[in-house]
C-alpha cells in the first residue's frame, strides 16, 4: 500500500494581492513613527542636561568665589566661607536659570575647605513617552577656589 502524497499549489485568490505589501508599510510606518518620538525625547533630555550643566557650572563658580577674606588676609590660606558659599550658590540658581523643578546641593568639599561641590538632580518628563515617562538626571561639577578667584573664573 503506498500513500500518495498530495502538494497542493495554492494559488492567490484575487482579493489577497498585496497584502504582504500593505503589512510592511504599516508596520515600517509605526516603526519610522517610534523613532522619531524616540529621537525626539532625547532631544529633549540632551537640552535639559545641558541647562542642568550650564547652571551648575555657575553655581560652582560663584560658591567657590566665597573666599574668607579674613582668613586669607590673616593665613594666606584660601578658605570658603560656608554662609556666603550658600548664598552665592542661591543667587546663582535664580540668575543661570536651574530648569524648573530641579533640585540641586552645594557644599564645601570636607577634605578641602576650597571646593565647593554641586550636585543637580532633575526628572525630565518625556513629551512622547515612547520608551518611558520621565527619565532622571544628575550632574555633578566641582569648583576650586585659588588665590582668592574661582578657578576658570575672573578675578
Amino acid at each position: 500500500m503506498h500513500k500518495q502524497l498530495i502538494i497542493s499549489q495554492g494559488r492567490r485568490r484575487k482579493d489577497e494581492a498585496g497584502q504582504v505589501l500593505m503589512s510592511f508599510a504599516v508596520i515600517f510606518a509605526l516603526l519610522l513613527f517610534y523613532l522619531a518620538g524616540f529621537v525626539f525625547n532625547l532631544a529633549v533630555v540632551d537640552a535639559k542636561y545641558a541647562q542642568l550643566e550650564r547652571a551648575s557650572y555657575a553655581a560652582a563658580l560663584a560658591g567657590a568665589s566665597a573666599v574668607d577674606t579674613n582668613t586669607f588676609l590673616a593665613t594666606g590660606k584660601v578658605v570658603l566661607d560656608n554662609t556666603t558659599v550658600q548664598s552665592r550658590c542661591k543667587s546663582s540658581q535664580v540668575k543661570s536659570e536651574f530648569p524648573t523643578g530641579s533640585t540641586f546641593t552645594c557644599t564645601i568639599s570636607a577634605l578641602n575647605n576650597s571646593e565647593v561641590d554641586v550636585v543637580a538632580h532633575d526628572t525630565i518628563e518625556m513629551p512622547l513617552g515612547v520608551l518611558q515617562q520621565s527619565v532622571s538626571v544628575t550632574y555633578q561639577i566641582s569648583a576650586f577656589a585659588q588665590n582668592g578667584c574661582a578657578q576658570g573664573g575672573k578675578c
